[in-house]
């Protein structure tokens, strides 16, 4: 058994073999499927323009425009920014390359986490820290998408735990680790600014409680020196190239007027919304336990180990970032919690490792307590989806009174406990649909046009990518809106490729040559001649006159990302498809499109589908079809489920039309209830 706080000095088979399970856990939950999804507009929308902008014009020392200026709305230092280039120039640009730095990050901060708790509280908190870090959903709603928050905290912890290590060792060795906490630091400041005060404020304060004096300035000019070096250096570099413009973009927009809160009232503090945002971010844990499992730890301290001892610096960083963001701070957003959300998991951790370093002092016996609360509350809230929460509940308290009755398990008692909690968190985890996500449709078009080497690209408005972030991350500075086809003369210079959300059917094959690439909810038009007419207005009545128009839904967009799945009886081996995991499921949109001008006429659509009622109650259908003509019904009939039995194979379900007049027709297939599986939509005249 560790006492928390003695030294510890090397590392052992365990530590390491530990190390490597904790990353290999890491790399499943931040990097599986890290590409799937859709972009997040503004967040990650910003970092892969802007990241997209320093490529193309090779400049890593601040944030640039399409142009190459100085880009005004990026108040932070470049670093985040040259690690999504770099990501871009290795990888490829892709979302994969977008999130990679921040994921990577992310992982990074959990090793970090790992090696200071072994330094804190042994092998125990170590993999505690780690675990319960790696299981919050802060972990998986900012660390695998482009948030600076992850990077930031990365080298503020580093800085940290270095600056522990600084303490613990004597003569040049000691001196070496302040240098690592400086260049930490330094990168923190490179990072997101004078936020790197959430580890300055608890240094300083450590140094003042120590009274060392002298002997404590070498130790602090080494690990605070770099980052006001870099700080200052940096900021001159920018004020001597682009003057006031400069000071007024990184001092007073970044630093005074975030303090202040924006004249907009945007991310403006009101009563408790930081802690309403840290217990969603602590989830499925009690954030109170975090501090209850910091105040155990300072409490269980060895009195002579206290002159070296770094864990304040844990309840410092705490105590810092609430004050910071929940008291001075007027600007909040939701991420900014994760910088709590560290602190508090170091508490669960110290908590958790309560369950093996059980001690028989009322201290012990209250940690042990905390350590199997956090667990069964954690297993509870993992398996909610999976299981009855209730049923695990009861299980956890069983649990709970065979431990708190045996402070003393034997061993196997122990790992078994341990055990069943992290098979609890890992199907959770692998439950969760965040790791399935195929991509959306704008991300595979960024991917392939990219790949292809195709800069120049019209996307047409009606896309309603939103504005500027997107519309350069998806397809390069050089992109541009337009409201019609560029054979409809737009512009002078002809672009190299053609995106539309009018999802034309398989048998369209343009009249310039062009290659057609298809993705959900968006099809793009390359190569050929783009002055020359991909189709004109004969093309669709051809197209009906020839036989029926075919849409694929993996081809058309849906309410939901995860309803894109694999089918090999499928005509196109893929199908959108809802099936639950319980009987009762929220209805929603599970295709829609293509948004096609048809001439007036007598229609018949016939949707494709499968379906199974097992899950449906109340006699509702499994779905409904709908032909919208004009934001207006024109036709629509409800699927299956009159005697509760599955569809079998797929089954072509028809609905008649008739468009007096020329419309922009939508075809859509509502998922309701049980399981729904939609292949294709075909289109008769």
């Amino acid at each position: 058994m560790h006492a928390p706080g003695s030294s510890v000095e090397g590392w052992d088979r365990r530590s390491w073999a530990w190390l490597l399970v904790v990353l290999a856990a890491g790399a499943v939950v931040l990097l599986w499927g890290l590409e799937g999804g859709t972009m997040r507009v503004y967040d990650e929308g910003l970092y892969g323009q802007l990241g997209r902008n320093a490529l193309e014009h090779g400049q890593f020392m601040h944030a640039v425009d399409r142009e190459g200026g100085l880009y005004p709305g990026f108040t932070k230092p470049p670093l985040s920014i040259a690690c999504v280039a770099l990501s871009f120039r290795a990888l490829g640009v892709s979302m994969l390359a977008l999130r990679l730095p921040f994921a990577l990050s992310m992982l990074g901060l959990c090793a970090v986490a790992f090696c200071w708790g072994r330094r804190i509280g042994g092998l125990a908190m170590a993999v505690g820290w780690a675990g319960c870090l790696l299981g919050v959903a802060a972990c998986m709603r900012w660390g695998r998408v482009a948030c600076v928050e992850p990077m930031l905290m990365l080298w503020i912890v580093l800085g940290l735990w270095a600056y522990h290590e600084a303490l613990v060792r004597r003569g040049g060795s000691g001196l070496l680790w302040a240098v690592g906490a400086g260049v930490a630091l330094a990168l923190a400041m490179a990072t997101k600014q004078v936020v790197v005060g959430l580890a300055v404020v608890p240094i300083v304060g450590l140094e003042l409680h120590r009274r060392e004096g002298r002997r404590a300035l070498p130790r602090l000019a080494l690990a605070l020196g770099p980052a006001v070096v870099v700080g200052v250096a940096w900021l001159w570099w920018m004020t001597s190239r682009f003057g006031d413009a400069a000071i007024d973009l990184y001092v007073r927009t970044g630093v005074v007027r975030r303090v202040a809160g924006f004249e907009s009232g945007h991310g403006a503090r009101s009563l408790n919304e930081l802690a309403r945002t840290v217990s969603e971010a602590c989830e499925p844990f009690p954030w109170v336990l975090g501090v209850a499992g910091l105040v155990l730890l300072l409490l269980m301290r060895p009195a002579d180990d206290r002159r070296d001892d770094g864990a304040p610096l844990l309840a410092g960083l705490l105590v810092t970032a609430v004050v910071v963001y929940d008291n001075l701070s007027q600007s909040l957003v939701p991420w900014y919690a994760l910088d709590v959300v560290v602190p508090l998991t170091a508490g669960l951790g110290f908590l958790v490792a309560g369950v093996v370093e059980t001690r028989g002092d009322r201290l012990g016996m209250a940690r042990t307590a905390g350590g199997v609360l956090a667990l069964g509350v954690g297993a509870v809230g993992m398996l909610g989806s999976v299981v009855s929460q209730l049923d695990v509940a009861v299980l956890v308290g069983v649990a709970a009174l065979g431990v708190m009755r045996r402070p003393a398990l034997a061993g196997a008692g122990r790992v078994a406990l341990m055990g069943a909690a992290a098979v609890a968190f890992v199907v959770g985890t692998l439950h969760d649909p965040t790791l399935w996500l195929p991509p959306g449709g704008h991300e595979q078009l960024m991917r392939t046009l990219a790949a292809r080497g195709v800069t120049r690209v019209d996307v047409d408005a009606d896309t309603r990518l939103g504005g500027e972030y997107p519309l350069v991350t998806y397809y390069g500075p050089a992109a541009r809106v337009v409201r019609r086809p560029p054979w409809r003369g737009e512009g002078d210079e002809a672009p190299q490729a053609y995106v539309t959300s009018a999802l034309w059917p398989l048998e369209l094959h343009p009249e310039d040559g062009s290659e057609i690439v298809r993705a959900p909810g968006v099809m793009a038009f390359l190569g050929g001649d783009p002055r020359r007419a991909a189709w004109t207005s004969a093309t669709l009545d051809a197209l009906l006159d020839a036989g029926p128009l075919t849409f694929e839904a993996e081809h058309m967009p849906s309410q939901r990302d995860d309803t894109l799945r694999s089918d090999p009886t499928a005509s196109g081996g893929r199908v959108r498809a809802r099936v639950p995991d319980g009987p009762r499921e929220s209805p929603f949109v599970l295709t829609h499109g293509p948004d096609l001008g048809l001439p007036r006429g007598r229609y018949v659509a016939r949707f494709w589908l499968r379906w199974d009622c097992g899950g449906a109650v109340g006699g509702q259908p499994a779905a409904q079809v709908r032909v919208i003509a004009s934001n207006a019904i024109v036709a629509e009939r409800e699927v299956g489920c009159e005697d509760g039995e599955p569809s079998g194979g797929f089954e072509p379900v028809e609905v008649d039309v008739v468009l007096p007049r020329k419309a922009v027709v939508e075809l859509r297939v509502h998922y309701v209830s049980g399981a729904v599986w939609h292949d294709r939509t075909e289109l008769v005249r």
